[in-house]
Formats: C-alpha cells, sequence, structure tokens
C-alpha cells in the first residue's frame, strides 16, 4: 500500500502526464499479480520480493514518462523495501547489476522468472495447462 500512496503524493496528473491518475484498483493489480503465482513456487522470500518488485513496476512505473518521475519511483521502491520487508534492494536484485548496486536501469530489467544455470525458469511453472488457464480466468 505505501507504493500505492507515495505514488498518489508525487505523481499528481498535469495536462501532459493525464495518465497519472492511480487508484486502489492499481494496489488490487499488484495484489492479483502476485497472488497468480502459487505458494509453492514462492519457497525462498527472495522470490517473493522480486515479484513484488516487478508488480509495482508493472502497474505503476509503466505509466510513467519523465525520466526524473521514473527515477522517484525507483527511489520509492527501493525505501519500501528497506521499510516494510526489511530488505536491501541490492540483495534482492543484486544480480541484475555487474557492481551489486542496483540502479533504475536494472529494474527495468527484471524479469519474471528466474536464470539458472543457462535456463530461464518462469516462477509461475505450472504442469498443468488446464489448471493455469483456469487459475487465469477465475
Amino acid at each position: 500500500m505505501g507504493v500505492y500512496k507515495d505514488a498518489i503524493l508525487n505523481f499528481l496528473p498535469t495536462p501532459t502526464k493525464s495518465h497519472y491518475v492511480f487508484n486502489l484498483r492499481d494496489f488490487a493489480r499488484v495484489i492479483r499479480g502476485v497472488l497468480l503465482v502459487p505458494a509453492s513456487c514462492m519457497s525462498e522470500t527472495d522470490k517473493l520480493h522480486r515479484l513484488w518488485v516487478h508488480e509495482v513496476y508493472r502497474v505503476f512505473y509503466d505509466r510513467l514518462t519523465d525520466p526524473e518521475d521514473r527515477e522517484k519511483f525507483f527511489s520509492i521502491v527501493k525505501t519500501q523495501c528497506q521499510d516494510h520487508f526489511k530488505v536491501n534492494i541490492d540483495k534482492v536484485l543484486g544480480h541484475l547489476s555487474r557492481s551489486g548496486t542496483v540502479v533504475d536501469d536494472n529494474v527495468r530489467s527484471l524479469f519474471f522468472g528466474d536464470y539458472m544455470q543457462g535456463e530461464v525458469k518462469a516462477y509461475n511453472e505450472v504442469p498443468d495447462l488446464k489448471e493455469l488457464t483456469a487459475a487465469m480466468e477465475g
């Protein structure tokens, strides 16, 4: 909820940014995106943190058009990770940066999955396609 509140306070709509309108549906989209992944795939807390970052970027960040606004949003996400999850974003997303210090450009390259031993393994792999389809429709 912290990212939602910060987005409302920091990214106000203007004539050139009329799409900067955020509401509770956006917060619900983040929650829904997180809940689409089966709990069995979230055995590590770092995966959940990466998924949450992915979802808030998908819902909020993708609407931001100004580079300064994007940097501000990265700062908000970084602060929220530290304050609410008690985890440093460099620890959670350090694999995206060669230096180990995560910046906004690194987070934008976050893929909803995990790169392990030369293969991309999606978090939301479900053995039965019917089960996945039913989960998406319901």
